[in-house]
C-alpha cells in the first residue's frame, strides 16, 4: 500500500435516543416538554452532563407530536432505555389524563359518521 490511510471509526460510544410521542391538544405542550425532559434525565442510564431535549414537531388532526431526545454511554440495550422512558411518559400522561391521542377512536366516530350520513339526499 502506498498511499496513507485514515482510519474514521467513531470510538466514542455515547448515543443519542430519540422517542417520539404525542399527547391530545388538551395538554399544555410546555408542560408536557418539560415534564418530559425530566423524565429522560431520571433515566438510569441517561448522561447526567448531557441535557435531554424535547420539542413539539407536528400539530396533527389527533393532537401534538413530541420529539424527546437525550444521551446514553452505551448503544447496548439502547431499545429497553427507551421502552423504560416511554413506559415513565405513557403513565404519566396517564396520570393527568392527557395521553396519547388515539387515531382508532377519531377515526371509528368519522367512520360511523360517514355511514349514518351516506345516501342521504340533501334537502333545500
Amino acid at each position: 500500500m502506498t498511499q496513507k490511510v485514515v482510519n474514521w471509526t467513531y470510538t466514542d460510544k455515547n448515543t443519542l435516543v430519540k422517542v417520539g410521542f404525542g399527547t391530545n391538544y388538551d395538554a399544555d405542550p410546555r408542560l408536557v416538554c418539560k415534564l418530559a425532559i425530566e423524565i429522560a434525565a431520571s433515566a438510569p442510564r441517561a448522561i447526567k452532563s448531557k441535557q435531554p431535549n424535547c420539542i413539539l414537531t407536528e400539530f396533527t388532526e389527533a393532537g401534538m407530536k413530541f420529539s424527546l431526545t437525550f444521551w446514553i454511554a452505551d448503544p447496548d440495550g439502547m431499545d429497553n432505555v427507551k421502552s423504560e422512558v416511554m413506559l415513565a411518559l405513557w403513565t404519566l400522561s396517564s396520570a393527568r389524563a392527557s395521553g396519547y391521542p388515539t387515531r382508532c377512536a377519531k377515526s371509528a366516530s368519522r367512520r360511523r359518521a360517514a355511514r349514518r350520513d351516506h345516501g342521504r339526499v340533501p334537502t333545500s
